[in-house]
């Protein structure tokens, strides 16, 4: 039993809006740009296989996921428990708040197929902390120094069996005509 799950980050947002808190719904929306962002992930996403797409709540997050799942002809689910890090969150409690997620999102994997979720960087960083993906394990998967993951980029998580560990890369960094966008 092979399951794979992949997590993209959300695509570009509106990163000049100071109007508009980034750790409080709904958030900033997408750009133009984001929005190509978003199909491009949509296309790797149905080489993939990938049969679910699920999403924060965020603005950014969703519009992300449905831009990416329109490609695929799904809709996305929303997901309350993998949205951004709010600033009065630490790290353990998005830890702790994706740790129950991830095990339920495995099941779902190991039934239905390849799935994704769409969501932040914080999230990110915390589902790769509870893999033991650090800049040791993992030195050249670091997008920056902030974040492992560029605006719709994809890490995914594979295992050959339900006791084999995961395994972790960094799959997918979107490109625009053809140049890499970062």
């Amino acid at each position: 039993m092979n399951t794979t799950i992949y997590v993209a980050r959300h695509a570009s947002p509106d990163w000049s809006r100071t109007d508009i808190p980034y750790d409080v719904p709904p958030g900033p929306p997408l750009t133009p740009h984001g929005e190509g962002e978003s199909t491009l992930l949509g296309e790797f996403l149905h080489r993939q296989g990938v049969q679910h797409i699920v999403s924060s709540p965020m603005l950014r997050a969703h519009q992300t996921a449905q831009l990416a799942a329109a490609v695929i002809g799904l809709e996305p689910e929303v997901e309350p428990r993998i949205t951004e890090q709010r600033n009065d969150e630490n790290n353990v409690e998005v830890v702790e708040r994706v740790r129950v997620f991830w095990r339920e999102l495995t099941e779902r994997a190991e039934q239905h197929g390849p799935l994704c979720i769409v969501t932040h960087g914080g999230v990110l960083g915390a589902l790769l902390w509870l893999q033991d993906v650090t800049d040791e394990t993992h030195p050249d998967h670091r997008f920056d120094h902030n974040t492992w993951a560029p605006p719709s980029g994809a890490w995914s998580a594979h295992r050959a069996t339900s006791t084999s560990s995961w395994r972790w890369t960094l799959d997918y960094i979107p490109r625009l005509n053809n140049h890499n966008l970062f």
